[in-house]
């Protein structure tokens, strides 16, 4: 690199290194984005892991490496392991939401961690009417998906 472009360069990122850290340093601060860093950590090997499971079980030219049967019996065993490991991931967050929203707000952190999933549950399983009043879903009203029992109203509005 030339002396110009380096000094260019170096101006470049100090004019630019302020502002950025400035903002930052907001966002690191933020209480919300705090409690929502924690409870994703909290799930973060479940992710790994479902991420691993997913890349095995679509990796390249596995037919042409392991043969077809071996490929499709491995897809078959690793497939729902990604789909599940997501799916408790989702679990282990809201669970986490509540947790570290209730040790900052400094109430029992376990009880936060109960309510958190009733309430994620709650705000599933209800859709809203014309009327003032919520509808409850009855279990005709949803369906099986590759994540699980998903309310109709949750998918068509």
């Amino acid at each position: 690199m030339s002396l110009r472009r380096k000094e260019l360069y170096e101006k470049l990122v100090t004019q630019i290194q302020a502002p950025l850290m400035k903002f930052g340093e907001k966002l690191s601060r933020n209480k919300t984005l705090q409690i929502l860093r924690d409870a994703f950590m909290l799930a973060f090997p479940l992710t790994i892991f479902g991420s691993i499971t997913l890349i095995i079980a679509n990796f390249p030219f596995l037919a042409q490496i392991i043969g077809e049967s071996a490929a499709a019996s491995l897809n078959a065993m690793l497939g729902p392991a990604s789909t599940a490991t997501m799916s408790i991931a989702t679990v282990f967050t809201v669970l986490g939401i509540g947790y570290y929203f209730s040790c900052d707000r400094k109430v029992d952190p376990i009880f936060g961690a109960a309510i958190a999933p009733a309430a994620f549950a709650w705000s599933h399983l209800w859709k809203p009417s014309s009327s003032s009043r919520p509808v409850a879903l009855s279990w005709s009203e949803t369906f099986w998906t590759s994540t699980g029992w998903v309310p109709k109203a949750c998918l068509w509005g």
